[in-house]
């Protein structure tokens, strides 16, 4: 008897990490949580509105304008002396493929909504189940030239009673007639005929974590990171990486250590294709899911963008842009271009695991995308789900455009041999209040064994005024690191500090 009873709470335990897991995958489910039972009919007078404007009186036939934003909210039916609540709600947006449509600007741990948990990439949900009137959530349209966008919301009044989709609680937005937006062509050929510089800033938010990625997260969380990121714009004669394509010398030390020297050497060395060359600081733990940005400039002949940051622990696993075209068909620059993050295999080393030990591949491998169905043994395998969660978000926004004539490609060639630097030196070179001493030597690493971290500072030489003057540099460098004893004979790695 006892023998059933802990088969039977194996399998129900089974039964419950299967039915989560099939919501991480990219799934999109409305029913909240906390509902019980089945669906109430119809939906009790509960009504999405589009900025202030309710689905039953709205002129859908406006649709909406592509990168714009909007309003949605929930609210009940009300009168003069009532006023209908609820409890919690979900809300998605996704197009009539049901791919995920538009971006939910939820601030964490900020009024009553939150990203859904069943719904991470197009749903908002409840933060909490206090009784209220309404709720509104800011949601930017995507940047798409056709298509209509299809609300779905579901609205929990008790735990048994509960509506969904029903009429008002759902909403098809289209994109408006005549608004529809130019893309850039993302192609390495494609030329540009943008005569004004731009200038834009790189915004890169970290998503992966134990709760995205949940399966063989690294036991070691302290180790977890993106590494310091190398990002250029540049001409269509040069190239960080690309699928298909075989890691350099540059990419490789990036994908496998974090070091990004050997790479900035490489963009230097084609300083006429490289217009900004971008040092941007890594994202260590605790701060894995921050934020972290840096500038650059782009012009005619250089208008392509690139970036590549590893994450780990891992063998060579990194997320970024490849050769991301910025300049429109019409001779304009972009506003803003949005991207979620996939990982891609440098083809430098054949781990499977995040912490496996180095295995060198010889000869190198094409970089190709990680999948759901590569190899058994790695964290992202799924045989449920084609779709890996989005590990990463980059936003590029267009800052300042300034007046330029047109030029030769051999004067933009020219001009950007003379100036490309690294952003940071760019930014503050000029700036003697700025000033920093030298790096100091890299620390060991901090393995005993396996893999760990070693750590490199240096320090303002005018601390007091680089504080007045809000001088922000790097004033610590992080990379991987092998220990001498490449493999440890336990489970797991063993550091001689707990934490870094």
């Amino acid at each position: 008897m006892l023998r059933f009873i802990v088969t039977f709470q194996l399998i129900l335990l089974l039964l419950f990490f299967v039915k989560n897991s099939s919501e991480d995958d990219g799934k999109c489910t409305i029913k909240p949580y906390e509902a019980k039972g089945d669906k109430s009919p119809g939906s009790n007078g509960y009504v999405i509105e589009i900025n202030g404007t309710s689905a039953k009186s709205m002129d859908t036939s406006r649709g909406f304008i592509p990168g714009e934003i909007y309003k949605v909210s929930i609210r009940g039916w009300r009168t003069q002396h009532t006023v209908k609540t609820f409890r919690g709600f979900v809300i998605s947006s996704l197009f009539e493929d049901n791919t995920s449509a538009g971006t939910w600007q939820v601030v964490k741990g900020h009024g009553d909504a939150r990203t859904s948990p069943g719904c991470r990439r197009s749903g908002v949900s409840h933060s909490n189940l206090k009784s209220k009137t309404s709720v509104h959530m800011m949601w930017k349209a995507p940047e798409v030239s056709t298509g209509c966008v299809m609300f779905r919301a579901s609205v929990i009044e008790t735990k048994y009673v509960w509506f969904t989709e029903a009429e008002g609680l759902t909403v098809k937005f289209c994109v408006r007639k005549g608004s529809q937006i130019l893309k850039p062509i993302d192609d390495p050929s494609a030329t540009c005929c943008a005569c004004d510089t731009a200038q834009y800033e790189l915004e890169f938010t970290g998503i992966w974590s134990k709760n995205t990625h949940p399966k063989d997260y690294p036991t070691l969380e302290h180790l977890t990171h993106f590494t310091d990121m190398l990002g250029s714009s540049h001409s269509s004669n040069y190239s960080l990486w690309t699928i298909g394509g075989i890691s350099t010398d540059g990419m490789k030390e990036i994908a496998e250590w974090g070091n990004t020297y050997k790479a900035e050497a490489e963009a230097k060395a084609k300083a006429s294709e490289v217009r900004s060359l971008m040092k941007v600081k890594g994202l260590w733990f605790p701060d894995v899911q921050g934020t972290t940005k840096s500038q650059f400039f782009v012009n005619k002949y250089h208008h392509f963008v690139s970036l590549a940051t590893m994450f780990g622990p891992s063998p060579d696993w990194c997320v970024g842009l490849s050769s991301v075209n910025l300049c429109l068909p019409d001779c304009s620059w972009a506003d803003e271009r949005t991207f979620d993050l996939q990982p891609f295999d440098a083809g430098t080393d054949s781990g499977p695991t995040y912490m496996s030990p180095n295995l060198p591949t010889e000869p190198r491998e094409p970089i190709h995308w990680i999948t759901t169905r590569l190899n058994a043994q790695s964290p992202f395998y799924n045989e449920r789900s084609d779709t890996i969660p989005t590990l990463a978000r980059v936003t590029l926004r267009r800052k300042n455009v300034t007046s330029s004539e047109c030029k030769s490609d051999d004067v933009y060639k020219a001009e950007a041999h003379n100036i490309t630097n690294t952003s940071e030196d760019e930014e503050y070179k000029d700036r003697r209040e700025c000033m920093m001493t030298q790096w100091e030597p890299w620390s060991l690493c901090s393995a005993t064994c396996g893999k760990g971290i070693r750590i490199r500072s240096r320090v303002y030489v005018f601390p007091i005024k680089a504080q007045v003057f809000q001088c922000h540099r790097q004033t610590t460098e992080k990379q991987f690191c092998n220990a001498k004893i490449n493999e440890c004979a336990g489970e797991f790695n063993v550091f001689e500090n707990g934490q870094i």
